[in-house]
């Protein structure tokens, strides 16, 4: 009887341990395309020698994927245009569930 127990027991927590290490680990989409959007604005030839240079970017994404500009604020001409660049057109890699929704991101170039 004892033993039973013992192996119920043990089997229950094998059980157990063996569900909890295959929980699926899901990522924030806004994060996701955070982490895109800096590798494709990471090589600039913008001077920031002043102080940091900022804009802000409305846009969304199309069915497959692809980056759709919005509006682009900045005081500097130079960052808009290598934001509208680099960005337009760009197909980044998300959940279906993302698409067609506005995202506003705070672009920061720095030294």
């Amino acid at each position: 009887m004892k033993k039973t127990k013992i192996y119920s027991l043990a089997a229950a927590l094998f059980a157990f341990a063996l569900v909890s290490a295959n929980e699926p680990v899901f990522e924030n989409p806004t994060k996701k395309i955070s982490k895109q959007l800096e590798g494709l604005l990471s090589k600039n030839d913008i001077d920031v020698s002043d102080n940091d240079v900022t804009a802000r970017v409305l846009f969304k994404l199309n069915e497959s994927g692809e980056i759709e500009l919005i509006r682009i604020q900045s005081e500097r001409e130079d960052l808009k245009g290598l934001i509208g660049d680099k960005l337009a057109g760009e197909k980044l890699s998300v959940d279906p569930v993302s698409y067609d929704e506005v995202y506003v991101v705070e672009v920061r170039v720095t030294i």
